[in-house]
């Protein structure tokens, strides 16, 4: 499966994931994994829940490995 067609797959289900103890790691490889597009896109389906998600422990992480892997330019 691509990488693209998982991200939509599952893309319901990622703010539920990032609050998981161990579905967070997955979501932070996959922001690992994805290209600037593909970041974007992940960011986008949680863009309404930003606030609650990075206010838990597991949903700093996540979003922290996704400020790593902002573009700069």
């Amino acid at each position: 499966m691509e990488r693209e067609s998982f991200i939509d797959e599952i893309s319901c289900f990622l703010g539920e994931f990032i609050q998981n103890d161990y579905a967070n790691y997955m979501v932070q490889t996959l922001v690992g994994c994805c290209n600037s597009k593909q970041r974007l896109k992940v960011f986008g389906f949680l863009k309404n829940q930003t606030i609650e998600l990075i206010t838990l422990k597991q949903g700093t992480f996540a979003f922290q490995q996704m400020i790593c892997y902002m573009d700069t330019h």
